[in-house]
């Protein structure tokens, strides 16, 4: 009799189902589906992120002056807190593309850095003798080294290390003197300077022990001019990010060749060929860095000669390391290029966490779950 008695009031709602998804225009446009999410160990929980709302509803949002407001969809009716993720506040914020870009820089100047290294090695090995002759330059690979020494050098002695100082080039000099078993003749003669016969003097490479860099810092040697390990780490991968950045001219010296070569077929072409199409140049940094590795080429045999008698920052040898500069500053706009990129690619894989609410406007009670994409 009491079940009898009762009245609607004392019967409990029903628990709420899920709505299916709704369709809905947005201002005239293609229709758009919006997919209603559930997370967590409650159906309750419904916690999701912005591709499951309408886009109309997120952009009234993105546009609105306080962002932990509560908003409600004008196509679908929902109400909505929207809240960044963590990650997404990152990579849209003002300082994000500098940020990256710096990570971008340090890690790939420290990868090239050791490669800058052999290429300086490689230029000490390129000796200056007494008749002045260089080893030939076919490609620009040797100019390359030179813009480094110079550019390592000049930055090198401004921040107290002369690892890779200038006029540390090995130079031929007589170390010793040693018994010939069998000589060749009665007298050797070396230097203008008439030895002992049966003596065979011997020449070895010696590099030197103090140069001008040691001297700046008054040092007994350059081996005790040596910058912290944070100063060292910062040189090593600015002498990486130069040596990327003179890597470019090689490109860009493949583009001059092709644009040469386009040219001079369009001017003395056959009537009955087709006309070539004009070359584009997208990207201009390359042909920026052959310039400057022409530069360091017709000048090198010149740096070498400052380099032996001592100077540091002759006037060569200063635009020597501001042309290698330029260039890795040309690295330094393709680490920001890879940047945008990176931040763009982020930012379409990670998107703005939603809260949904109930049709009074209030939070569920469970604890809600967040989730990024």
């Amino acid at each position: 009799m009491a079940e009898q008695d009762a009245t609607l009031d004392d019967v409990s709602p029903p628990p709420r189902t899920p709505q299916p998804p709704v369709i809905a225009t947005t201002d005239g446009g293609p229709t758009q589906e919006r997919e209603p999410v559930t997370g967590g160990d409650s159906d309750d929980d419904r916690t999701g992120t912005a591709r499951y709302v309408h886009q109309g509803c997120l952009r009234s949002w993105r546009e609105a002056d306080r962002k932990n407001s509560f908003y409600r969809c004008t196509q679908c009716g929902e109400k909505y807190r929207f809240r960044s993720s963590g990650i997404a506040s990152f990579l849209g914020h003002r300082y994000a593309a500098p940020l990256v870009t710096l990570v971008i820089l340090l890690i790939g100047g420290y990868v090239f850095g050791f490669v800058a290294d052999r290429a300086l090695e490689f230029t000490e090995r390129d000796l200056l003798r007494t008749n002045g002759k260089l080893s030939p330059s076919l490609i620009n690979y040797r100019a390359l080294g030179d813009g480094l020494r110079e550019f390592s050098s000049t930055i090198g002695v401004l921040t107290g290390d002369c690892r890779w100082a200038s006029a540390r080039e090995e130079h031929w000099k007589t170390v010793n003197e040693t018994w010939s078993p069998n000589p060749s003749s009665t007298t050797t003669r070396t230097n203008d300077t008439a030895a002992e016969p049966g003596w065979m003097v011997y020449h070895h490479p010696v590099r030197r022990n103090l140069t001008s860099c040691g001297t700046f810092w008054r040092a007994e040697t350059d081996a005790a001019v040596i910058a912290n390990p944070v100063i060292a780490f910062l040189l090593h991968c600015a002498r990486g990010v130069a040596l990327f950045g003179l890597l470019e001219a090689f490109v860009g010296n493949v583009h001059r060749f092709y644009i040469a070569v386009n040219v001079t077929f369009r001017l003395m072409r056959p009537n009955w060929l087709p006309e070539p199409p004009v070359p584009n140049v997208y990207y201009v940094q390359p042909l920026l860095a052959a310039f400057c590795m022409d530069f360091l080429t017709w000048t090198r045999r010149r740096l070498k000669v400052k380099r032996q008698n001592g100077y540091l920052f002759a006037p060569l040898q200063v635009q020597a390391a501001l042309t290698t500069a330029v260039a890795a500053g040309f690295a330094g706009h393709v680490a920001w290029v890879v940047a945008g990129w990176l931040i763009k690619k982020g930012l379409s894989q990670v998107q703005d966490l939603v809260v949904d609410l109930d049709e009074d406007g209030i939070l569920a009670t469970s604890p809600a779950k967040k989730r990024d994409k």
